[in-house]
């Protein structure tokens, strides 16, 4: 199949997901993975790919952290802060 086939086919397999999330939190994810050149839709697959590709969470789940909002701030600093460049080459 030559290279048009291909991104056709791939735009078939596409599906919209709706997800649940705190207001602040989706805000604060989306001026985050902006600042690093990624859409949430974007970050959210490569969350998904690494996962499958693992067949495991991409980071530690750590219970010491207590609260939401700082497990989601620590892990958004660490984690994104280690694997940027790889997340800008992915998004590319």
């Amino acid at each position: 199949m030559h290279e048009k086939g291909l991104a056709m086919d791939h735009a078939k397999t596409n599906i919209n997901v709706t997800i649940r999330m705190d207001r602040d939190l989706k805000r604060e994810s989306e001026e985050l993975f902006k600042s690093l050149g990624l859409s949430l839709s974007t970050a959210f697959n490569i969350f998904a790919r690494q996962a499958v590709r693992t067949q495991s969470i991409p980071f530690r789940i750590d219970a010491s952290v207590v609260g939401v909002d700082n497990r989601a701030a620590a892990f958004a600093e660490s984690y994104m802060d280690e694997y940027a460049e790889d997340f800008q080459r992915l998004a590319q």
